[in-house]
């Protein structure tokens, strides 16, 4: 037992000397867990929750955010991604982390979500209710913030950003807005432990505590890029004409169904797919 835990300080001190860390598994910031006032960051999406095919995966983002129609309505992307999200819901990148994050929960550890999203906003369209379909979507998962304990400190915390044990950046840097959060908390964390799939903002959260002489520890997690690493664009066009009939349809069997329209251009195909099988009206970002 004893060796052990020389062996547990030995880790913990020596990975403090590299203030970031990449990993494949969330379960391995468990070990970095170490004495009291500690918080502990997840990002949600791609860190914690994903899509359950390759349609609406950060490749999928990257391709279609400049390739849809305008509309004098509503914004296609993110029309298109509260479609796809509500109509396919997320899974968890990794079944075992509902259960880290439970154990951190019931050892009195300060465990909260920190999304890019904003509580009113999908990203740039305005829609109340971000706030509680975010919750849903991690409740659906094993996930739930509200049973952290929350420090004294932090009870304070601005609403505007703050819902369920999420906080939400509105789209700010991360570290830009924990200078925000934490500037009249008198908040001093013995440690902070930031989980993203997404290096400039574990960047971002670094600059900003050592701005404040909080001690950091930065996990870059690649787990959901390394598992979309084979996109296919014209596959998920196949899979948001298959969602837009209300089914679901595997990576699998979209590939299989893509390699007949290999002659096809896949922008003029999401178009297509977009402008005359969906009935505009569905795709109107709203939340219930």
């Amino acid at each position: 037992m004893f060796k052990r835990i020389i062996l547990c300080f030995f880790v913990f001190f020596s990975s403090l000397n590299a203030d970031i860390v990449e990993i494949e598994r969330i379960d391995e910031m468990r070990h970095y867990v170490i004495g009291n006032n500690v918080l502990c960051l997840f990002d949600i999406d791609d860190t914690l929750i994903d899509n359950p095919f390759d349609l609406g995966s950060p490749p999928w983002r990257n391709w279609v955010r400049k390739k849809l129609p305008q509309h004098p309505d509503f914004v296609f992307f993110d029309a298109l991604t509260l479609y796809i999200a509500k109509n396919a819901p997320y899974k968890a990148v990794e079944p075992t982390t509902a259960r880290l994050i439970s154990d951190l929960q019931e050892n009195g550890v300060t465990a909260f979500g920190f999304t890019a999203r904003g509580r009113s906003e999908w990203y740039t369209t305005k829609l109340e209710g971000v706030d509680r379909y975010t919750h849903q979507q991690l409740e659906h998962v094993g996930i739930d913030f509200k049973r952290t304990p929350m420090p004294e400190e932090l009870k304070s915390l601005a609403s505007a950003y703050f819902f369920n044990g999420i906080i939400f950046a509105k789209h700010i840097a991360k570290g830009d807005l924990l200078k925000i959060l934490f500037k009249d908390l008198h908040y001093a964390p013995a440690l902070i432990l930031f989980v993203d799939d997404k290096l400039e903002q574990i960047k971002s959260v670094e600059e900003a505590l050592k701005e404040a002489g909080i001690p950091f520890m930065g996990f870059w997690y690649r787990r959901s890029e390394k598992d979309r690493a084979d996109f296919n664009p014209m596959a998920t066009n196949i899979q948001l004409e298959y969602l837009f009939g209300k089914r679901i349809l595997s990576d699998a069997e979209a590939r299989e169904l893509a390699k007949v329209q290999q002659d096809i251009d896949p922008q003029a195909y999401l178009i297509d797919v977009v402008l005359h099988f969906a009935d505009l009206q569905q795709v109107v970002p709203i939340i219930d």
